[in-house]
């Protein structure tokens, strides 16, 4: 539990990577900007270890934040073959 935010993340940046497919790379690299304003850093990112700690439940930053994080990595990287 305390690395959902890994899990759910990669949920997350899969909408970028949907609304690039359909809609082009420029709309993908738009729809994750705006998904920024979702981040409010109200909690720690990472939950406590040996405990079943509901992060995920009181913290919907996991899911923008990773997904940011995930597209900054793919967009250093800049080449997709390599990311994946």
């Amino acid at each position: 539990m305390a690395d959902m935010w890994v899990h759910e993340g990669f949920g997350d940046y899969s909408q970028t990577l949907f609304t690039e497919y359909w809609y082009g790379k420029e709309e993908g690299n738009e729809y994750n900007d705006g998904t920024r304003n979702r981040i409010v850093n109200a909690f720690p990112m990472i939950g406590k270890y040996g405990l079943n700690d509901q992060i995920a439940a009181r913290n919907q930053d996991i899911y923008p934040k990773d997904s940011q994080l995930l597209h900054a990595i793919r967009q250093s990287i800049d080449d997709d073959s390599e990311f994946r």
